[in-house]
């Protein structure tokens, strides 16, 4: 059972490599002259600077001078989106394994399928290597960008490429983190997990939404704690075994109950600074288009007396916060000294600063929310299906039921990425919406065949998913005449 548990390993990762390259040399030839971005979209890019703003302690004391010691550990001439996909695969890995084992997420619990007594009890080892693939993924996502800084490989195409791995990440990590609790009376019905997942999605989801309308990504304290979490989580699990997590915390409230809860409360803890932030950006927009208009009279004077030619006020000065890296989830001051101080003598105008360096498209509150549409249709959309389903879907089937809606919104959170980037207006209805409608219809009119449904649908979604990925990945190449996975320079 373990030498084939360790065939699934392999098999997962070369799967996905090679899907990735299949798509990447024949998705141009299958559909010749298809694109998915726009030569708005194009020009976008080449014009894109990233901004992030991280104030973690955490993430400043602790995890970049880890990082910044790791990666000097790292050849050269490897690319830095070469460590994002083996990253990525190391989660898929996890994911896979655990899904061997662990199908229907009843081997921990009281009530095992047959299928999980014909395997029996996930082998312990398992955990281990969770424990330690997901540190190993947490740290080559920490420093990719850090290794495109060193190669001289900074692009939007690695930031768009980290961030898209990751908009999957989010749901493929809980996905695994579940079978720690299983069903029954320590885990729960798989439908208390929809919601802590949705609310996982939304959390990044609100995240991109803010950079989407501030140009300014915060990057959220509780995103590196948890990481390292998930890691201890499994590290424990190894250690005293998935019994350590069956208890009571409250008579009637168990630990797995609490976990997926604060999962919902993180994300409505959030939310507060992400409308401080949005409400600080729009203040500063009508107070720029106001000082614009007091001074427009003068400003025309002062050009005709300079012969014709006109001076620009630079928004980024020696004081300003935000830090200009590409192909980086994480970007940060060198010291958290630094940042304190910067903060402190300099906060406010740099906080202005933040908020005018976004050149802003939206002239109506719709163009503010519809970033948002296709979420909430999508988020509807599953919770009618789990509600009304004849057969009890997500009981049947719970780990297809979830990683279909993980492959919807990771490509729902792309195209939101694509847009912020290249200061596009977002997409207001997501394409593969109309496939999930559709299923959904069709598995309530006809109950015997929605298992077959469920999975033709994954199915559809995921080559949809699959072939939008690595064609924007190859149009980005080519638009910045590099490689993917390779640091030569011309194509």
């Amino acid at each position: 059972t373990d030498q084939w548990a360790w065939h699934i390993v392999l098999l997962a990762f070369f799967w996905w490599w090679k899907v990735l390259q299949e798509f990447l040399t024949v998705s141009q030839r299958t559909m010749a002259g298809f694109r998915y971005l726009s030569p708005t979209h194009l020009q976008g890019f080449s014009k894109y600077k990233y901004n992030s703003f991280d104030t973690s302690p955490f993430s400043n004391y602790i995890m970049h001078p880890f990082w910044n010691a790791t990666v000097k550990l790292v050849p050269m001439w490897i690319a830095p989106n070469v460590l994002t996909f083996v990253g990525f695969l190391l989660l898929s890995s996890i994911l896979a394994l655990l899904s061997y084992y662990d199908w229907d997420y009843d081997t921990t619990s009281s009530s095992v399928s047959d299928s999980s007594m014909q395997k029996g009890p996930i082998p312990q080892w398992v955990w281990l290597y969770g424990a330690v693939a997901h540190f190993v993924s947490y740290t080559l996502d920490g420093i990719d960008g850090k290794q495109a800084r060193r190669t001289g490989a900074c692009s939007p195409l690695g930031e768009l490429f980290d961030h898209g791995l990751d908009s999957w990440a989010a749901t493929i990590i809980p996905l695994s983190l579940f079978s720690i609790f299983g069903r029954g009376e320590w885990g729960g019905s798989p439908h208390e997990g929809l919601a802590p997942l949705i609310a996982l999605c939304a959390g990044f989801h609100t995240f991109h939404w803010e950079k989407y309308i501030t140009g300014a990504l915060y990057l959220p304290w509780v995103f590196d704690i948890s990481q390292v979490g998930v890691s201890l989580a499994y590290l424990a699990t190894y250690i005293f075994g998935v019994e350590l997590w069956q208890f009571h915390v409250y008579p009637g409230i168990n630990c797995a109950r609490v976990v997926k809860w604060a999962m919902v409360g993180a994300y409505f803890i959030s939310l507060p600074t992400t409308f401080l932030n949005v409400y600080k950006h729009l203040t500063s927009m009508r107070q720029n288009h106001s000082n614009s208009q007091s001074q427009q009279p003068q400003g025309q004077h002062q050009a005709s007396k300079s012969n014709g030619t006109t001076s620009t006020a630079n928004n980024s000065g020696p004081n300003h916060l935000l830090l200009h890296e590409n192909n980086a989830t994480k970007v940060t001051q060198q010291s958290m000294t630094t940042t304190t101080k910067t903060t402190t003598t300099h906060g406010h105008a740099s906080d202005n600063n933040i908020y005018q360096t976004k050149e802003d498209f939206k002239t109506s509150v719709f163009d503010y929310v519809v970033p948002g549409v296709s979420f909430v249709l999508m988020s509807v959309l599953y919770f009618v299906w789990t509600q009304f389903s004849p057969s009890d879907i997500i009981e049947r089937e719970p780990r297809v039921f979830f990683f279909s809606l993980g492959v919807v919104y990771s490509n729902m959170a792309c195209r939101l990425i694509i847009s912020q980037m290249s200061n596009t207006p977002a997409q207001t209805f997501n394409h593969l919406l109309l496939p999930l409608a559709c299923a959904v219809a069709v598995s309530l009119a006809v109950p015997a065949y929605e298992v077959h449904f469920l999975y033709l649908y994954c199915a559809i979604v995921l080559l949809a998913h699959l072939h939008y990925g690595t064609l924007v990945v190859r149009e980005l190449c080519e638009h910045f005449n590099i490689y993917c996975f390779a640091l030569k320079r011309d194509r």
